[in-house]
């Protein structure tokens, strides 16, 4: 049984906009519907070709697939695992990728809104995030935190060979031999932004319900006003933002 994970990585509640306007996404539900629904004893492939999305989604796919009770589960790198998608498919029990394929990691990265305190709160959270993630790479790779983290900083693009290398894949399909002999890509880029803002899409939703045809015709809402951050309240807004756009 092949269950797809393409395109961006979505909340469930946001999927909807982007099936939309046609957008390729894999949403938590969907995984794990298909996984519920896998006949017992079957082998389970995940395809992965994304450049991943929201982090808090990608964390519920890895626990469907890696808590899931038929272990014999393939992940296969197709196009590209980035970002989130990256640790996604480090949930399976063997990690394959074609030798055209790319695997990349880098730093998680958010919005806040505020005052300096919001901006120190942010880094702060940010900069934890990706020590979570890092231990999914650590598991899978018995690398140190310091030398992961150190390659998420660079955002390391990886060529199949040295993804197996450094132990996030464990094969790569078509070389049983191991002849591959490449030399890693390190290119710096900036992923995530491939995601719709939340306070787009909660303009959009109540649009749609005022006026499903809307969408086309009229100028688009200001977003509701934010709380200015007080002594008091700072904590609360910038949790608060940096749940709502948390993008890895």
């Amino acid at each position: 049984m092949k269950i797809a994970i393409k395109g961006m990585i979505v909340a469930n509640e946001d999927k909807w906009i982007y099936d939309y306007f046609g957008y390729d996404t894999v949403s938590p539900g969907e995984v794990l519907e298909a996984l519920e629904n896998a006949p017992e004893g079957e082998a389970i492939t995940l395809e992965i070709s994304s450049p991943g999305g929201d982090v808090i989604a990608a964390n519920e796919i890895y626990y469907a697939v890696a808590t899931h009770p038929n272990r014999d589960i393939t992940a296969d790198i197709v196009g590209w695992a980035a970002s989130a998608a990256s640790y996604i498919a480090l949930a399976a029990t063997k990690v394959r990728i074609l030798p055209s394929a790319v695997f990349m990691i880098h730093n998680t990265s958010g919005q806040a809104r505020g005052d300096y305190h919001a901006m120190d709160q942010e880094s702060k959270v940010l900069k934890n995030f990706n020590k979570s993630v890092a231990n999914i790479y650590r598991l899978k790779t018995g690398l140190g935190e310091s030398e992961i983290l150190s390659l998420m900083d660079k955002e390391s693009w990886l060529t199949a060979q040295d993804a197996k290398d450094k132990g996030f894949v464990d094969e790569i399909i078509g070389d049983e031999d191991g002849t591959l002999n490449a030399a890693p890509i390190i290119v710096t880029n900036s992923f995530g932004a491939g995601l719709i803002p939340k306070d787009k899409i909660n303009a959009l939703r109540e649009k749609l319900k005022a006026n499903p045809t809307a969408v086309h015709t009229d100028p688009e809402p200001e977003p509701p006003a934010e709380p200015k951050p007080t002594e008091d309240n700072t904590n609360a807004v910038v949790t608060a933002q940096i749940k709502k756009s948390l993008i890895f």
